[in-house]
């Protein structure tokens, strides 16, 4: 402490040097001392006014503050206006792009089919969003234009027919007689066919019949599905049923 230094300096155990630094240790130790003296002063007549409701402020200093705070929000506000309007302008960047991506998604999910006829849609072969490549087929088209009528008929009737002889159609649906031929004769292998309606699906007899009427094809209606009686005339049926009528009445459905 400084009161040891100045007891050892007045008997020469103690450097001069050394007791002006401790002299100058103890100056600022009191000033310091005091100061903390007044500080605590002003704090207790802070605190007493306001335990009395009374506000011991520095006008001065009170006025800077809520200037500066002031001035430190209006550059604020002016900071957040200008980003406010840089993503204002983003939005609408976006928007125009998004509205861009909407229509070249719009042209990209529609396309435009051509089919090679002009028909009904019998079939769709692809669900509602299916992912398609090309040349997969999309769906089925019905050619009422070429509409034939597909007749089962037995062994024994089978045997009397050939390819180009005469037969009718009576619709069950308006009783309209159509006049045809036979285009097509087949047992039970049944071949490939593009037909709405396939043979294999008559049950009745175990040979088909295809029979083609220009009439039904001309037809203001389509006829496709529709039941009736085919009626055959054999060109050249043996022995004694030569000259007769030949006819055979099957309800059956039109591919």
């Amino acid at each position: 402490s400084f009161d040891r230094i100045k007891w050892l300096a007045d008997r020469g155990l103690a450097t001069p040097a050394h007791l002006d630094v401790k002299r100058q240790d103890n100056e600022v130790a009191k000033r310091m001392v005091a100061q903390g003296q007044n500080q605590l002063a002003e704090i207790k007549v802070e605190y007493e006014a306001a335990q009395k409701g009374i506000r011991l402020t520095d006008d001065h200093n009170t006025n800077t503050s809520v200037k500066s705070r002031a001035e430190r929000l209006a550059f604020e506000i002016r900071d957040l206006e200008s980003e406010l309007r840089k993503r204002e302008q983003l939005i609408y960047t976006l928007k125009v792009d998004l509205e861009r991506e909407q229509e070249r998604y719009g042209e990209a999910i529609r396309r435009l089919v051509t089919t090679p006829i002009s028909g009904q849609i019998w079939e769709k072969i692809t669900a509602s969003g299916e992912f398609v490549k090309r040349g997969q087929p999309l769906l089925s088209v019905l050619d009422c234009s070429n509409a034939v009528v597909s007749a089962s008929v037995s062994e024994a009737t089978y045997n009397t027919l050939k390819v180009g002889d005469k037969a009718t159609f009576r619709s069950s649906s308006d009783l309209t007689e159509y006049t045809g031929r036979i285009v097509k004769m087949h047992g039970l292998a049944s071949p490939n066919t593009n037909l709405a309606i396939k043979p294999a699906v008559l049950r009745n007899e175990p040979f088909r019949v295809t029979v083609q009427a220009e009439e039904i094809s001309h037809a203001e209606k389509c006829t496709v599905g529709q039941t009736g009686v085919v009626r055959f005339y054999p060109s050249d049926a043996p022995g004694v049923y030569a000259g007769l009528l030949y006819w055979l009445q099957y309800w059956v459905p039109m591919p």
